[in-house]
């Protein structure tokens, strides 16, 4: 996977794996397409956000048995936290290496 530093943090780009400490395995990071690239790589941002678009899911989960990310919640929007706010991609927050969100049944989704 490539990732592009900033102030000693990756961007997340597309295709970047993340982990939800509920569910059983990594998923890729489905990045929208936008028109500004850095180096080639598409970088998220807080709009990525879509359960089922761009956060597909984990499997098996603890808590609902099984990940409900591309069926119950499919479509929901979920809020990423620890954004990048001095770079703003196509008019939302540039997400970086220590960005998250939850899901609503109560799992932590971060990068693997």
């Amino acid at each position: 996977m490539f990732r592009i530093s900033r102030e000693n943090k990756d961007y997340l780009i597309k295709g970047t794996e993340l982990i939800c400490d509920k569910g059983e395995y990594e998923n890729k990071f489905e990045v929208s397409d936008k028109s500004v690239k850095l180096q080639g790589h598409i970088i998220a941002n807080q709009a990525d956000n879509v359960a089922g678009t761009h956060i597909k899911s984990f499997g098996s989960c603890s808590v609902m048995g099984t990940c409900k990310m591309e069926t119950d919640l499919k479509d929901e929007f979920l809020l990423w936290f620890e954004t990048y706010p001095k770079v703003i991609i196509c008019g939302s927050k540039a997400l970086l290496e220590d960005s998250y969100c939850f899901c609503p049944y109560g799992g932590r989704i971060t990068i693997s």
